[in-house]
């Protein structure tokens, strides 16, 4: 594909045999939100991002060793419907229930994303009420683990020093010995 500006804000674009006028666009016009998602399908998306956050525990040495097996489960929950609702109207995701049909009504549409919400994520509808509300409830998380420090080991990159004259004659000379 290339390209070749015609006006100050139009480019002509070669794409195969075709070639397109396109405008000239800001990087945040671009890549701005979540893409052309619905208000519904956005949120879904936010408080599955929180549920897999959650469901990670909180990351220091050996806290998941401490949990119980129904705490380990609730997180594997979490995870499992997290990432079901971070795909609600997606193309291979969930149908996105606020998104007319014209054939279903709103309660059916409803109906079929919470049948479809349990078939992806293992959970019966009660369990995804509940983890739905407890997403709600949490807010804006923030990572309980920090960022590691970068460690300088010294021996990940070699030293951008040139050998010394003396160094290059020696190993020619040791390479003309054989």
């Amino acid at each position: 594909m290339s390209h070749k500006r015609i006006k100050s804000n139009l480019y002509l674009v070669q794409d195969g045999n075709q070639t397109k006028e396109l405008e000239k666009m800001k990087i945040h016009e671009i890549v701005e939100g979540y893409y052309d998602a619905s208000p519904f399908a956005q949120k879904m998306a936010k408080y599955g991002r929180r549920l897999m956050q959650m469901g990670q525990g909180s990351g220091e040495p050996g806290s998941l060793a401490k949990m119980s097996d129904e705490e380990l489960g609730m997180m594997n929950k979490m995870g499992s419907l997290g990432s079901a609702l971070s795909k609600v109207g997606t193309p291979f995701g969930i149908k996105d229930p606020s998104e007319n049909d014209g054939v279903s009504s709103p309660k059916q549409r409803l109906a079929k994303f919470f049948a479809e919400l349990e078939k992806a994520s293992g959970c019966d509808k009660a369990m995804c009420m509940k983890l739905l509300k407890k997403a709600e409830a949490a807010g804006d998380i923030k990572s309980k683990v920090p960022d590691p420090e970068p460690q300088d080991d010294g021996d990940d990159e070699p030293e951008d020093k040139a050998p010394s004259d003396d160094e290059i004659d020696r190993d020619a000379v040791a390479f003309a010995k054989g």
